[in-house]
């Protein structure tokens, strides 16, 4: 779709709602795990991993989609793990 559409401007829209779902549905998940076990605790890091944004690579400017991938530029990243390897 065209950068600046209506369509694009909505997806971007419901892009961002989306993603601010998302970021508190995992506070409320931690809070639930923490009063489950009677813990405290405040946010170390909280990266979202499916997200688009627009980015320049080389001379080219357009929009990155990642799909189960953090930036490592904007600080601490979590480097996942596999179940079925124990890493």
């Amino acid at each position: 779709m065209p950068e600046g559409s209506d369509d694009a401007l909505r997806y971007i829209a419901e892009h961002d709602d989306a993603l601010a779902f998302a970021r508190i549905n995992r506070q409320l998940i931690s809070l639930r795990i923490m009063q489950q076990v009677k813990a405290t605790g405040s946010p170390v890091l909280d990266v979202a991993h499916n997200f688009v944004s627009a980015c320049q690579i080389g001379d080219q400017q357009g929009w990155l989609h990642r799909k189960g991938a953090t930036p490592d530029d904007n600080g601490l990243v979590i480097i996942p793990g596999s179940l079925g390897d124990y890493s």
